[in-house]
C-alpha cells in the first residue's frame, strides 16, 4: 500500500513538472535558445553561486537554535547535514532531503531522530512566514509606492493569495504557541475523547504533537525568536543578493533593482513549494520566466530559466555528493528507516 502511494506520488510530481516545463519553453526554437546561452555573461553567475553556498551555511548556523545546549549538537554536523540533505532534495523524488538532515544529525550526534525531524517542522515554518512577509513587503510597496516608475504588474489574484497564504501561517505560528505552552492540557483533553470515542485519528493526533514538542523549545525563549527570524531575513537577504548580482549577466537593467530582486525570490521559493519532480525541475523555469514578465522583462527569459536553475541547484549539489561519499553517509539505512 505503500509503495503504491509511492508510486503515486512520484507519478504526479513528474507529471506536474512535465506540465510547467511545457508551459516554460512551448513555441521556442532550440537554436534561438543555443544563441541566447551564448550571449551570457557568465562570470556575473559566480558571486550568485557563492552567496547562495553562504546562504546553506548560514541555514545550518540557524538550524542550531532550534536544539537545547544540552543536545551538544556540533555546527560542523549541522552544516554537513544541511548540504547533504538539500543535494538529496536535487536528486531524489518526494522530498526526502529532511528525513536525510534529520537522520544525519541523529546518527553523528546521538540525537533522537524525532527531535531532530520536530526541529525541521518549526524551521520550515519559520521560512514560510518570514518569506511571506518579503513578499507582503514587496506587494504592499509596488501597490502603494506611486513616485517610483518601476514597472511590476502584480495581478490582483496574487495580492490575494500573498494575502490568504499569511493568514494560514499565522494560525500555525499561533497552533505552534499554543502546543507549546498547553501541550499537557491538549494532550490530556485527546486522551479524554480517546478513551470515550476510540477515534483512531484522535491517537495519531497524539503522536504528532509529540513529535514536535521538542522542537518548539524555541518559542519558549523570546531571544531565540528573534535571532531566528533575524538570521531567516538574512538567509533571503543572501539569496536575494546573489540574485541581484546576477542581473548584469543577462544585461537586465532595473530602477529598483533590490526590489526585483526580492521579487524574483519571492516568485522562485513559491514554485519550489509546489509538488515537482527532484531538483523542482519546470516549477522553477517556469516560475523564472513568468517572474520576469512581470517585471516588464521578455529578453533571455528561458537562458535566464537555465542558468539560474543550473546555478542555483549544480554546485550545491556536487557538494552533498562530494561531502556524502567522503564522510560515508548510507542512503540505503536512511531509506530502510524511511520505510520503517
Amino acid at each position: 500500500m505503500k509503495l503504491h502511494s509511492k508510486k503515486i506520488q512520484l507519478s504526479i510530481s513528474l507529471i506536474i513538472s512535465a506540465v510547467f516545463l511545457y508551459l516554460a519553453f512551448k513555441q521556442v526554437k532550440f537554436s534561438d535558445l543555443i544563441n541566447n546561452l551564448k550571449l551570457v555573461h557568465y562570470s556575473y553567475v559566480i558571486p550568485m553561486i557563492v552567496l547562495n553556498i553562504l546562504s546553506i551555511n548560514v541555514r545550518a548556523y540557524r538550524w542550531a537554535f532550534f536544539f537545547n545546549k544540552k543536545d551538544n549538537i556540533s555546527i560542523g554536523t549541522l552544516n554537513l547535514a544541511t548540504f547533504i540533505g538539500f543535494m538529496a532534495n536535487n536528486v531524489m523524488p518526494v522530498r526526502i532531503g529532511e528525513l536525510v538532515r534529520a537522520f544525519i544529525v541523529s546518527k553523528r550526534d546521538n540525537l533522537e531522530i524525532s527531535k531532530s525531524l520536530a526541529t525541521i517542522v518549526v524551521e520550515r515554518i519559520f521560512d514560510v512566514i518570514s518569506i511571506l512577509m518579503v513578499f507582503g513587503f514587496i506587494s504592499f510597496y509596488l501597490k502603494f509606492n506611486t513616485k517610483s516608475s518601476l514597472n511590476i504588474n502584480i495581478p490582483d489574484w496574487l495580492h490575494k493569495a500573498s494575502l490568504i497564504s499569511l493568514i494560514i501561517a499565522t494560525i500555525a505560528l499561533i497552533f505552534l504557541i499554543l502546543t507549546k505552552f498547553f501541550h499537557k492540557q491538549l494532550l490530556s483533553l485527546l486522551d479524554s475523547l480517546h478513551k470515550k470515542f476510540n477515534f483512531k485519528f484522535i491517537s495519531k493526533i497524539k503522536s504528532f504533537i509529540h513529535f514536535f514538542i521538542e522542537g518548539l523549545n524555541i518559542l519558549g525563549s523570546f531571544s531565540r525568536i528573534i535571532i531566528v527570524f533575524l538570521l531567516s531575513m538574512l538567509i533571503w537577504a543572501i539569496l536575494s543578493a546573489g540574485i541581484m548580482l546576477s542581473f548584469p549577466a543577462f544585461e537586465y537593467k532595473f530602477e529598483l533593482p533590490w526590489i526585483s530582486s526580492l521579487f524574483m525570490l519571492t516568485i522562485m521559493a513559491f514554485a519550489v513549494s509546489v509538488p515537482s519532480a527532484p531538483g523542482f525541475i519546470g516549477t522553477f523555469h517556469w516560475a523564472c520566466i513568468k517572474g520576469l514578465q512581470l517585471l516588464g522583462i521578455n529578453k533571455f527569459n528561458r537562458a535566464y530559466a537555465i542558468i539560474i536553475h543550473a546555478a542555483s541547484f549544480i554546485p550545491i549539489t556536487l557538494i552533498g555528493l562530494i561531502l556524502t561519499i567522503y564522510f560515508g553517509i548510507s542512503f540505503k539505512e536512511i531509506k530502510n528507516y524511511k520505510n520503517k
